[in-house]
Parts: C-alpha cells; structure tokens; sequence
C-alpha cells in the first residue's frame, strides 16, 4: 500500500472521478426528464437528449479513473506492460465509415434524436481515439492511472477552469471595448439597434446577421474579435487543456508522457467542444460536420501533445524556458487557425458586401493557408512522436551494450 503523502494525489483523483460520474449523470438524467416533457418543440427536446446522451458517455469515461484510483488506495499494482490500441484503433476506422454511411443512407430512420445523438458521439469519438493512437505509436505508454487520470480531467477540471478563465478575460475586454465604443460617435447607437435586432419578434435573422456584420467593421471591435478569438480563448486553452501534466508529480512525469497525456487532454478538449457543436447541426450537414470536426480533433490532440512534452521536459530539466517556448507555438498556431476561420466566415458569407471577386479570393486564400496550419500541425507532431521513438531505442541500446560482458 502506498505511504500517506503517496496516497493524496489518488484520493484527489478517486474524489474528482467520483464528482465528475454524478454530476454527468445528474445533468444526463436531468436532460432527459425534461426533454420528455410536453410541450418542446422538437428541436429543443433533441438538444436535450444530445446533452444527455454526452453526459452519460463522459460519466462512463470517467469510471476507469476511479477504479485505477481505489486499486491504487488498495496496493494493487497497474498493469506493468500497456500494449498499443493502434490496430484494434485502425479497426475501428471501418465501424466509423459504417456508421458514416449509415447516417447518410439511412437518414430518415436517424433523424431519432436519441439515435442521432449516440451516432454522434460515436463518429465524434472514434476518429479522435485513433488520432490519439496513431500520434503516440512506437512509445511505451504512461500507467492506466496516469492516462485515465488525464482523460477524468481533461472531461471535468479542465474545461471548467478553461470556461471560467475565458469568461473573466471576456467580460475585462467587453468593458474595454464599451468605453472606447463611448468615445466614438454612433457606436453605441449601432449596439442599440442590435439589442432591437436580438428581438425576434421584431427583425430575422438575416436582418440579425446583417447588424452583426455591420459592427464587424467597426475597427474596435474588429479589433477585439481578433484580439479574444485570435490570443486570448487560445493561449488559455492551451495552458489548462494540458491540466494533469502540471499536476503530476515531477519525479514521476518524463517527457515522452507529458507528450501523451498532452494528446489524451487536448482529445478530452475536442470531444466535448465537436460533441457539442455537432449535435447543433441538422441532418443534412450532419456527416460534413463530423467530418470538418475530425480534422479540427488533430489541431487540439496535437498542439495539447506539444505543449505537454514542452511542459514535462521543463519539469524534467528545471528550464521553463522549454515550456514557455512550447506554449507560445502551440498559442501562435492555434490563434492563427482561429484568426483564418474567422476571416473565411466572413468572405463566404452570402452577406458580405465586398466585391465577388475579393469575396473568392479572400475565402480561398484563407482555405488555404488554415490547411496550411493544419499539415504543419500533423508535421510536428508526427515528428516529435518520432524524436521520442529514436530516443527510447537509443536508451534501449545503450542499457544492452552496458549488460555485455
């Protein structure tokens, strides 16, 4: 059984893990009362039982995590070997391009919110696995508590400070932006009109949309999009996604986990936002949304994978210089990806007023340099996975040539 200052960080985990079962199956059921009621309208009572199908499932990703935990509580050791799931992963590809296909062909039997939601959640789930799996291929893998541990907290902990972080920094650069707004002329008198647009009883959604995009081209504001959507949402994620590796232990922590359980964190992170975002889409853009989502999976697990090894080799070695360094790349490509987005929303939208030749120029320029990102993304962190093969074999081999006689 492990000593006393051994056993509190497997209490703290056993008491998140069991926080985290309740309250996800608390929301789930809560979720599903009252999407039963009458009296929704059908869109709202699907919205429901997506909510509650998502908490039931991160509730049962949580269990593991609290029983590693009590296994450890009780001396029980963790399984000293971890195989790879990369085939059994690769496996799954097929099921996921099954049920891919089945959401399109059999489109009129899914339109059941409760089978829509599990198919979600499944398609949503399996490609952000084996991303995870593929990534982290060759290296021998941290023991079931410190990868279930990091998946329990990057479901719970993680989010919620993250949402609390953002919220607080959202709220000081809205004041900052009303009181510059207070010292331009009509700048407020537009924010008036769109809290009159906010009214659907008054205006559509086109006539919503069209406010939007005018203040939009308000320079402060513009400004401030950037700024929250472009620094702000992603340097934050990108500190907390990563929670568990700051946590652990550092005698217990080597890079080459930090760079794991940096992937499982930021599939923890994608889960939840494409999840989310997902189950908001109708069916019939349904299969290009798990689709487009999948991709954007491989931004978060891989720049969570370098932050993690940043973090770890910086605990490891005491230079924080590596962790900052790791950090403001992982910053600088995630707020770029963002900042492309938002500048490819604006020139495909059928609502811009700008020339239709600058509208295509501007929506494909910004298409292809947010692939751009992405291939670098999936360059580093393929080539980081193989710095930390090549190093593992070279410990190996070094450790045989000492045992020849």
């Amino acid at each position: 059984m492990p000593s006393k200052n051994n056993q509190l960080p497997s209490v703290l985990m056993l008491l998140l893990s069991a926080l985290g079962i309740f309250f996800s199956w608390l929301i789930a059921a809560g979720a599903f009362l009252a999407g039963s009621q009458s009296g929704l309208e059908d869109a709202g009572a699907a919205m429901l039982t997506a909510i509650g199908t998502l908490a039931v499932f991160i509730g049962m990703l949580i269990i593991p995590s609290m029983v590693f935990s009590i296994r450890r509580l009780r001396g029980k050791p963790s399984a000293t070997r971890f195989p790879s799931l990369l085939k059994f992963t690769n496996s799954t590809l097929i099921g996921w391009a099954v049920l891919l296909a089945a959401g399109y062909f059999l489109d009129p039997f899914f339109r059941n919110p409760l089978v829509m939601s599990v198919l979600t959640v499944l398609c949503v789930a399996i490609p952000i696995w084996w991303l995870i799996e593929f990534s982290r291929r060759g290296l021998a893998r941290p023991s079931p508590l410190k990868e279930w541990g990091t998946l329990a907290v990057g479901l719970t902990a993680a989010p919620m400070v993250i949402m609390v972080i953002e919220t607080l920094l959202l709220v000081l650069v809205a004041v900052v932006v009303m009181i510059l707004l207070g010292m331009q002329p009509g700048a407020l008198t537009k924010l008036t009109d769109l809290s009159i647009a906010l009214d659907s009883s008054q205006s559509g959604l086109e006539a919503l949309e069209n406010q939007l995009l005018e203040l939009s081209r308000n320079p402060t504001i513009a400004a401030a999009l950037f700024l929250v959507i472009g620094l702000v949402a992603p340097f934050t994620e990108e500190v907390f996604k990563p929670l568990s590796v700051w946590l652990i232990p550092r005698k217990t922590l080597r890079p080459a986990e930090g760079f794991q359980l940096g992937l499982i964190s930021g599939g923890a992170f994608a889960l939840l936002e494409s999840a989310s975002l997902v189950s908001q889409i109708t069916t019939q853009d349904w299969i290009t949304a798990v689709l487009l989502r999948a991709a954007t999976g491989l931004l978060h697990i891989g720049l969570s994978g370098l932050v993690g090894y940043g973090v770890a080799l910086a605990r490891c070695e005491k230079k924080w210089g590596n962790a900052l360094l790791h950090l403001l790349a992982a910053t600088a490509l995630h707020g770029l990806w963002n900042s492309l987005a938002m500048i490819n929303g604006y020139y495909t939208t059928p609502l811009t007023t700008v020339h239709p030749t600058a509208s295509l120029t501007g929506g494909v320029l910004s298409t292809v340099f947010m692939a751009a990102v992405f291939l670098g993304v999936g360059t580093i962190t393929l080539r980081l996975a193989a710095r930390l093969r090549r190093q593992a074999n070279a410990v190996v081999e070094n450790a045989a040539q000492d045992q020849m006689p």
